[in-house]
This record gives C-alpha cells, sequence and structure tokens, in this order.
C-alpha cells in the first residue's frame, strides 16, 4: 500500500518505492522484470543468506534527533543533500551538535569566506565538491572521506559489477548519499523533476531478495526499498525505462556519495 503526504511547498511525496514502478508502462515492467530479477540473483549471490550490512540496525532515531531542541527534519525544498549527509555521519559515529545542517553550512561559509576574504552567504544545496572540502577543512570533519565508484560504461556488461561493489562498500561500513524524483505522480504531473537526497545507510538480504535501507529527511522515516524499486525510482528522471541494463544499475552505484569513517591514526611515542 501507498501513502502520499504533502507538504507545504506543494511536493508530493510518496513512502512505498512500488509506486516508481507501478508508473511505468505494462510493456516496461513486463520487460524489466526479468532483467533485474536477474541482476538482483548475481548481487545477492555475493553474501550469505539473510545478510545484513553493519548499519541497518544501527539507526533507530539516532540518524533523525540531537536533543528535544534541534530538529533534522527537512522543512524548505534544497537542504535535503545537507540532512542526507549530517544523517549519515551520526549513522557512521553518533549524535553530535557537529553532524547537523547548520553546523556543516556554517563550516563551508567559513571555507568560502576564508577563499574570497569576504562573508558569503550560500543556498542550501550541497554539491559533492564542497562535501570534500568540508571534510578537508580539519577536526570534526577530518575523520571522514567522500567517493563516488568509478567504471566506464561497456555495451557488452552482462552484469552491474558497480553496484556489487558499492554493496561491499556498505558491508565494510561506509554509507551514501543518493538523489532520486520526489515521487512520480508529481514529476509526470509537473513534467520536471525534482530531486531529493536520501540516505542509504546498508542493505539486506532475504529469501534471495536485495532490499537498500533509505532515510528520507522530508518524511523523517526510515525503511528498506527493493533493489527493484531503488533502481526504477533513480532511473525515473533519466529514461523511459523500457529496458533496463547492467550499465543503468552501475549509473545509479556511480552516483552514490560513499562516505566513510576514518580510523584514528595511530600516535607512537617518541623515542
Amino acid at each position: 500500500m501507498t501513502t502520499e503526504n504533502i507538504h507545504g511547498n506543494g511536493i508530493r511525496t510518496v513512502t512505498a518505492g512500488c509506486e516508481f514502478w507501478d508508473s511505468l508502462t505494462p510493456q516496461a515492467r513486463t520487460n524489466n522484470e526479468p532483467i533485474l530479477a536477474g541482476f538482483e540473483t548475481y548481487l545477492v549471490s555475493h553474501f550469505p543468506l539473510n545478510h545484513d550490512s553493519p548499519f541497518v540496525y544501527k539507526i533507530g532515531r539516532q540518524a533523525m534527533c540531537l536533543g528535544q531542541n534541534i530538529s533534522l527534519r527537512q522543512t524548505d525544498d534544497e537542504s535535503c543533500a545537507y540532512i542526507a549527509t549530517a544523517n549519515g555521519l551520526r549513522v557512521l559515529d553518533e549524535p553530535n551538535i557537529n553532524y547537523t545542517k547548520d553546523a556543516l553550512k556554517s563550516r563551508l561559509t567559513e571555507i568560502r569566506s576564508r577563499q574570497l576574504g569576504r562573508l558569503v552567504e550560500l543556498g542550501d544545496i550541497l554539491q559533492p565538491a564542497s562535501l570534500l572540502e568540508i571534510f578537508s577543512s580539519g577536526p570534526p570533519y577530518g575523520r571522514f572521506r567522500m567517493e563516488q565508484l568509478k567504471g566506464e560504461a561497456r555495451n557488452d556488461l552482462l552484469v552491474p559489477d558497480i553496484m556489487l561493489e558499492l554493496l561491499q562498500r556498505f558491508d565494510r561500513g561506509s554509507v551514501g548519499i543518493l538523489s532520486w524524483p520526489y515521487s512520480p505522480r508529481y514529476t509526470l504531473a509537473q513534467g520536471i523533476t525534482f530531486e531529493h537526497a536520501r540516505t542509504l545507510t546498508g542493505f539486506q538480504i532475504r529469501d534471495g531478495r536485495l532490499n537498500i535501507n533509505v532515510i528520507d529527511p522530508y518524511e523523517r522515516t526510515e525503511r528498506p526499498w527493493s533493489f527493484r524499486d531503488l533502481v526504477v525510482a533513480f532511473m525515473f528522471q533519466y529514461t523511459t525505462i523500457n529496458n533496463l541494463s547492467a550499465n543503468d544499475v552501475n549509473f545509479l552505484a556511480k552516483s552514490v556519495w560513499l562516505i566513510e569513517k576514518t580510523p584514528p591514526s595511530i600516535q607512537t611515542a617518541s623515542k
């Protein structure tokens, strides 16, 4: 069952990924079901049965709350990437006053103002290059690193090898930030795509099915998305989705901002 909420900005968001799948034409669903099922079988074959990556059950409210007086829910049109990143940092570490949209934006403002020699005002959209600057700016963010996976598109590729690498990185303790449309209904009605960033905290395998755990900063919810629904939701903004390929799934994997917490450096006593 799909539920729908209407926020103050008029954007409709759905709380079930199957809404994207259901928005495909019957022929597209017929074409893509066996393709995505085959990719899913390939991916789950590399992990134990009923497997959970490390942070699937850590979240609870830890990633979405930071004391009674600090709201971590997105209430505007643009700050999803900031809040999704802050949620990810709390998953990787713990609740911390530095892991909020305001703290991240404040650090980036300091960086930009220092670079330009004057006070600057930033918008609420966070870009990958800016996040890299924040992580390179010293404590407390210097303990984190971010990257996006690389790989060339190949017409002869039969399996989503970069998607497998993404899952392996989740399994080693990374989280991810990924954007896809708010909802298919809103996108189709408006003729434009409004991307919305969420936090990917890892994955579960149950009875041969792959689910990706997602925290949504608008809904302030955490829930699993099926592999099929996540791929279709992400690709909804790029193609008519008649015949998805391994390159499409790998494109999704390469679009994730992978964030990990690096281990502290080992201090050796001087003689």
